[in-house]
């Protein structure tokens, strides 16, 4: 199994709407990050998205683009849910799949992924950005990650 970690795309202020959709900018981030995953012939089953605003438009604006049509909201993927629905999920499936979330959830899971503890930072996750993990031989570990700003 393989797993795609994405931040939502950025959002605009809190102030300016509280349900917090993605920002204009937030959008063309995203799509330039879509343009690199295509480019890169990224292959994903499923999309899982929170419920929040941002995450759910992040994971269509994403899928898309890349001509996905599986995109499930699960309600465990919220900023400070714990990540052991994520271990349940992916411990019996084993197809490629995209979670669209957010901070400090992802840097959780990435770190109990390479289970070296949820206090542990060892990813920047930036809004928009994508790490992507291969469970292998030898456990789960980083293949690869970018951000908008590197494209």
């Amino acid at each position: 199994m393989n797993l795609y970690l994405m931040q939502h795309g950025e959002a605009v202020a809190e102030s300016v709407d509280p349900s917090r959709p993605l920002s204009g900018r937030g959008r063309n981030e995203l799509r330039l990050i879509a343009g690199f995953m295509r480019q890169a012939r990224v292959k994903i089953d499923e999309v899982w998205h929170s419920e929040k605003l941002r995450a759910r438009q992040t994971a269509e604006l994403i899928s898309k683009e890349l001509a996905l049509n599986n995109v499930l909201e699960k309600k465990w993927l919220k900023p400070d849910d714990p990540v052991k629905e994520v271990f349940k999920e992916i411990g019996k499936n084993h197809r490629t799949v995209m979670i669209v979330g957010h901070m400090p959830f992802l840097q959780k899971l990435v770190s109990s992924l390479l289970a070296v503890g949820q206090e542990k930072k060892l990813v920047k996750f930036e809004p928009g950005g994508v790490v992507f993990m291969e469970d292998g031989q030898f456990g789960w570990q980083v293949a690869w990650m970018v951000i908008p700003e590197i494209i």
